[in-house]
């Protein structure tokens, strides 16, 4: 299922044995995620965190990721989901994948570059 994609064993197993466990990360769909990794969770849907719709609207994304201090995200590609927030991730924030990170059917692991400006598409 969908939700099996998202919050994939795999990739949480990975994501304990592999990132620092002061690791913040981005995720929409977040319950068993945060729970099992045991790392600080970014609520990217806006049910927790009624900031992020607002930085969609705005372009604000990005910069209110890295005041969140966001380093990772969960995100499924494009293909996969179009929603709002995902084209606003792709489309602003500067990132890549974790090499070596699970591939989830079409969901990835991306590090965050702080040190870049925003894309502008």
């Amino acid at each position: 299922t969908q939700t099996e994609l998202l919050h994939g064993w795999e990739m949480i197993d990975w994501v304990r044995a592999n990132l620092p466990t002061t690791a913040v990360i981005g995720i929409r769909d977040h319950g068993r995620f945060a729970l099992f990794t045991e790392r600080p969770i970014q609520d990217l849907a806006g049910n927790i965190d009624p900031n992020i719709p607002v930085h969609v609207r705005n372009g604000g994304l990005y910069e209110y990721l890295l005041s969140r201090n966001v380093s990772y995200m969960v995100l499924p590609s494009l293909t996969i989901r179009q929603d709002p927030i995902y084209q606003a991730l792709y489309a602003t924030v500067p990132m890549s994948i974790v090499a070596g990170a699970p591939q989830n059917g079409g969901v990835f692991l991306y590090r965050i570059d702080s040190t870049k400006t925003p894309v502008k598409h």
